[in-house]
């Protein structure tokens, strides 16, 4: 997703305005010359000597969770360190050793940030000249947004006009089989069937999720297809939607299956095992879903609304949002005609009691249609809030 990229820019930013060298340290803790097992302490403790007390020293801790009690020196660390003595921001791949981290010692004293791929709006910026607008961006390229379809939201494709999409896809599987999957699910990724599952939920993305089902077509034990599924989403590669309404019961949250999507679009794209996936429409309605999903999740989360999915004897609603806002009931379709959606949504929606209905689709049409909203997907990628604040045509 470029955290590392993102680090040195913050160096390099700081070093532009002036800031003293002496007084900023990056830090690989994934580094492969590193022998035997370093701590975050040893690191900050090797200060230069020509560091200038006058500034603060900012540390730039890269893929932190390989140091050894990191949570801990964190911790200590932050509570010794006046104004204007030390900052900090450091980052790992794994969500979930930084949310445990975060839960033993750094209540109230750091900050978490998740990191998704590009949103649409993100990609149109940096696909076009300096200082045009994402709006812009569309108007002057209108095949932008199939663009973006077929790469998906990984910042170094953005930008790499000369690679084919196929050479993109292949890009995206080395990257994630070799770094993501081998590298970040230590030692997990020493069973091959961490990879099959990886695999067949990318190809399956926006399905619902039988995890018993799957670990007899894997041969593999229930709780270890359990575990291998945890450690897909905390490395941000799986994105879990639960079904609506969410159980405060227990048994009643195990119990449901969830649905899994790929956290970036373009990897269902990049493992589909067709040569033209996107011409697929299966293929092509599960990365219009996923796509979806991922701007939702950043700016519903932002607004700490929540989103699952409805079941019901008559169809399902892809996304139900509840927030500030009211209900709002989600429905996506690739198709360029979304007519036949129409009814369907409006009577799913009244049977959740639904405030509003926005109907997401893959043609040009933007208007309303009774009490359902009709946006064009790529309309929807662009501004999400617009959408999710009820604004729109």
């Amino acid at each position: 997703m470029g955290k590392t990229v993102l680090l040195l820019q913050v160096a390099d930013d700081l070093l532009t305005r002036g800031w003293p060298p002496g007084n900023l340290t990056y830090f690989d803790f994934s580094d492969d010359r590193i022998v035997g097992s370093l701590s975050a302490r040893e690191v900050v403790d090797a200060r230069p000597a020509l560091a200038d007390p006058r500034h603060p020293h900012v540390f730039l801790l890269d893929e932190i969770g390989r140091a050894e009690r990191w949570h801990d020196w964190l911790k200590q660390a932050v509570d010794r360190a006046g104004p204007g003595r030390e900052r900090i921001v450091a980052t790992d791949s794994a969500s979930t050793l930084l949310r445990q981290g975060s839960r033993e010692s750094g209540q109230g004293r750091w900050d978490l940030r998740r990191m998704e791929g590009l949103s649409f709006a993100e990609f149109a910026s940096l696909s076009s000249p300096q200082h045009t607008s994402p709006v812009d961006a569309v108007r002057m390229s209108p095949g932008l947004f199939e663009r973006f379809l077929a790469r998906g939201g990984y910042p170094e494709h953005a930008t790499s006009r000369d690679a084919s999409v196929s050479e993109v896809r292949e890009r995206i599987r080395a990257d994630i089989v070799d770094r993501a999957i081998r590298r970040d699910l230590q030692p997990l990724h020493d069973d091959p069937r961490v990879k099959d599952l990886f695999v067949y939920l990318m190809q399956t993305s926006g399905g619902i999720f039988d995890a018993r089902r799957r670990a007899s077509d894997l041969g593999a034990d229930y709780r270890s297809l359990e575990a291998w599924r945890s450690a897909l989403e905390d490395t941000l590669l799986l994105a879990a939607l639960e079904q609506y309404p969410a159980s405060k019961k227990a048994k009643k949250r195990l119990s449901s299956k969830p649905k899994l999507y790929a956290a970036d679009h373009g990897l269902s794209v990049a493992f589909s095992p067709l040569p033209n996936p996107l011409e697929d429409a299966n293929v092509r309605a599960q990365v219009f879903e996923a796509l979806v999903f991922r701007h939702l999740r950043e700016h519903a989360g932002e607004r700490h609304d929540r989103v699952t999915y409805a079941a019901m004897k008559g169809g399902e609603i892809d996304f139900v949002v509840d927030g500030s806002s009211g209900r709002l009931a989600i429905e996506v379709t690739c198709s360029k005609d979304p007519s036949s959606k129409v009814r369907q949504l409006h009577e799913l929606g009244a049977e959740i009691s639904a405030d509003r209905l926005l109907l997401i689709h893959g043609g040009l049409i933007a208007e309303r249609r009774g009490d359902v909203q009709l946006v064009p997907a790529a309309d929807f990628a662009l501004s999400p809030v617009k959408f999710l604040l009820g604004g729109g045509a």
